[in-house]
């Protein structure tokens, strides 16, 4: 028994290395890529790994993925800071040639260009 002990205590270099690469991608991609897209960076450096080993690994680090922040409408409330509203609703102008709109509308058919 005591030679199996010693068996699993022994540090594999190439678990260290490959736990070195694992914490390194995750530091230069900023900490986004989960365990499906660091397995195919890992496959491409050279490191063919199934992806529950390597998210196993990344469980072991406490390497967690970050997620996008959750997208927010502006408040109704708060003026526009992109253009002023100098219309302000009133659609009916007391002389002609004041007020100038448009809108732009892109409807892309099946095949190339726009309608």
């Amino acid at each position: 028994m005591a030679i199996i002990a010693v068996v699993r205590n022994t540090i594999d270099a190439e678990e260290v290395r490959l736990k070195a690469k694992v914490q390194e991608i995750h530091h230069e991609i900023h900490a986004t890529y989960g365990s499906r897209r660091m397995r195919a960076e890992l496959n491409a450096q050279g490191y063919p790994l199934g992806r529950y080993k390597v998210r196993r690994m990344m469980k072991n680090l406490s390497l967690k993925a970050k997620r996008p922040k959750q997208h927010r409408y502006p408040n109704i409330g708060q003026t526009s800071t992109i253009a002023p509203n100098t219309l302000n609703r009133q659609f009916n102008p007391t002389q002609s040639n004041s007020h100038w709109t448009s809108d732009i509308t892109y409807i892309r058919p099946a095949r190339a260009g726009y309608i």
